[in-house]
């Protein structure tokens, strides 16, 4: 390329890496949350519950050592 048509091309479409540092404001959590992300958030909050749940009452359910010999 030299005739100059890498420069002309560098010169029409300028490298646009912008830094993370240079926004303002990064909106980890947002104002209002639209309907399908409400839904996986329910979603997925009430598939932890249910697991906990489940992990706790086989915690509660587990026999002893105790209950075991009788």
């Amino acid at each position: 390329m030299d005739n100059g048509a890498y420069a002309a091309y560098r010169a029409e479409n300028p490298s646009t890496n912008i830094f993370i540092t240079t926004y303002e404001k990064v909106a980890f959590f947002p104002e209002e949350l639209k309907a399908e992300e409400l839904i996986i958030l329910v979603f997925f909050i009430s598939i932890s519950i249910y697991a906990l749940f489940q992990i706790c009452k086989k915690i509660i359910s587990k026999p002893t050592n105790f209950e075991k010999i009788k």
